[in-house]
């Protein structure tokens, strides 16, 4: 979800970009429990559901679950070896839920909620590593945008205030390198802050104003540029294409500021999401 600060003492304004780790859902920065589910489309529908019942301790067919899909093993392997601990208490979680359910779910659902968690854990590490990690972020989910936006404005809106539903995991099944790169970006910048330990300071009122010159640039409104930096609702909603085409150049923006104003921006977003 995009939400906005303003630091009343200094004028700073801080914003919260929804959009730096809109890696979101399928990375597991906002979980199923963000915002309403919608009824499962004809979308969602292309693939077999591949959720299974289990009986007694799901562990061993949630296991199995996770060697489904070839493309998400590099990202699992690296969790488990970068956060072996939080690897096996996630699992246990996902074990305890799935017993009680009676079900297991897909490869693609243990994924989010297993970069879910390590948001939870560990997400404050992400805002303390080097800029390149913190940018890599932002250009493979400029992709995913691009990409939803070719099969449904309305998922691509979802998508960038963290909603989830059945199309969008049914997206994910379908393009799941895609998913698989925006995995090892979040998990890359995590083991990043965790060696380098950057601190950074705040964005300045100077930083925004770049931002600001790089959002008119692109052709964003007035009143667009007022609500993703200052939280104020338009008058007159943009429509679904639109909303997703103003996301996409927002991140056009940012990718295109000065390295500084540019680490500063995405570390912010990074440890407020962290601290959410």
């Amino acid at each position: 979800m995009i939400a906005h600060l303003r630091d009343g003492q200094n004028g700073l304004r801080l914003v919260l970009l929804g959009l730096a780790l809109v890696i979101l859902v399928m990375l597991g920065w906002r979980g199923l429990e963000s915002g309403p589910i919608r009824r499962p489309s004809a979308l969602a529908r292309i693939i077999p559901d591949i959720s299974v019942s289990v009986g007694g301790d799901a562990r061993p067919a949630i296991e199995i679950s996770l060697t489904q899909a070839a493309e998400y093993a590099p990202a699992l392997a690296r969790i488990q070896q970068n956060f072996a601990q939080d690897y096996e208490r996630l699992i246990d979680e996902f074990a305890e839920r799935a017993t009680a359910a009676g079900k297991v779910e897909s490869v693609d659902y243990y994924l989010a909620e297993m970069l879910r968690g390590l948001r939870q854990r560990r997400g404050i590490l992400a805002a303390r590593a080097k800029p390149a990690p913190l940018a890599r972020i932002f250009e493979v989910q400029a992709q995913m945008l691009a990409a939803l936006s070719r099969t449904n404005p309305r998922l691509c809106v979802d998508f960038l205030y963290g909603n989830t539903s059945p199309d969008f995991y049914a997206f994910a099944a379908t393009h799941r390198r895609l998913v698989a790169d925006m995995a090892l970006a979040a998990i890359d910048a995590l083991t990043d802050g965790r060696l380098q330990k950057v601190e950074r300071r705040a964005p300045s009122n100077v930083d925004f104003d770049l931002l600001e010159k790089e959002l008119t640039a692109r052709g964003l409104s007035r009143a667009e540029i007022d609500a993703l930096l200052d939280g104020r609702a338009p008058e007159r909603p943009p429509g679904d294409a639109r909303m997703c085409e103003a996301g996409r150049r927002y991140i056009d923006a940012l990718q295109a500021l000065p390295e500084g104003s540019r680490a500063r921006i995405h570390g912010l977003a990074v440890e407020l999401m962290a601290r959410s």
